[in-house]
């Protein structure tokens, strides 16, 4: 994976070194973690990249395509744990903004989970009504269930 900045709708130009190498690389390493918990469905359906903005947006996690959400919190990739939890955040918010796709969802409540730091890691945690971490990001179990989507 690399780090792409979008210049048109739907259009790239590789830029490895849009960010500062270590960020570059925590990014791309992170995504690729995150792209490991979702379920084998929506992996073959979408390709995910971390992508730069015209005039010095983002990164924020996009389709393959150049689609993106930038509605939230543009990635950080300070630190290996900030790198996993900004791609968990991004990720989601894209699959939901651009995909129309809740994931992941508590296998015990049908709750969306959310990425969360915690002492154990950066975690998938279910905050219903008894909140609990479901699994630590990356080591999601399979087949995480999923809500809504387009078919």
């Amino acid at each position: 994976m690399r780090i792409h900045p979008v210049i048109g709708e739907g259009t790239k130009m590789d830029m490895g070194d849009a960010l500062p190498g270590d960020e570059a690389g925590r990014l791309e390493e992170a995504l690729a973690t995150v792209v490991g918990d979702l379920d084998p469905e929506l992996r073959s359906r979408y390709a995910f990249q971390v992508i730069l903005v015209p005039g010095g947006g983002g990164p924020y996690v996009g389709l393959s395509d150049g689609k993106y959400w930038s509605g939230g919190t543009a990635l950080w990739g300070g630190d290996e744990g900030s790198a996993l939890l900004s791609v968990a955040e991004g990720l989601q918010e894209c699959l939901m903004e651009v995909c129309r796709v809740v994931w992941p969802e508590c296998p015990r409540h049908r709750f969306g989970l959310h990425a969360r730091g915690s002492r154990e890691g950066v975690v998938w945690a279910c905050e219903g009504p008894r909140p609990h971490v479901v699994a630590p990001v990356g080591a999601l179990p399979q087949p995480s269930r999923r809500l809504g989507g387009r078919s």
